[in-house]
């Protein structure tokens, strides 16, 4: 069975991440179609669950 791993960001570097996601958004690079692309390309996979009333999770999983 694989194991997860969560990876925390400090929150100087969160800040840039948030300020260049508005970018890719604007040109339109965000979006499930688009993470599960770039999931692929770096041999991952991306599982999305979703149930009404409790939200979505999204799991992307990357090789070692």
């Amino acid at each position: 069975m694989p194991t997860s791993e969560v990876v925390e960001l400090p929150p100087a570097e969160t800040e840039i991440v948030k300020e260049h996601l508005g970018d890719l958004a604007r040109v339109g690079k965000l979006g499930l179609a688009g993470m599960q692309e770039r999931t692929n390309l770096i041999g991952g996979t991306l599982t999305a669950q979703s149930e009404p009333g409790k939200g979505s999770t999204i799991t992307i999983e990357l090789p070692a």
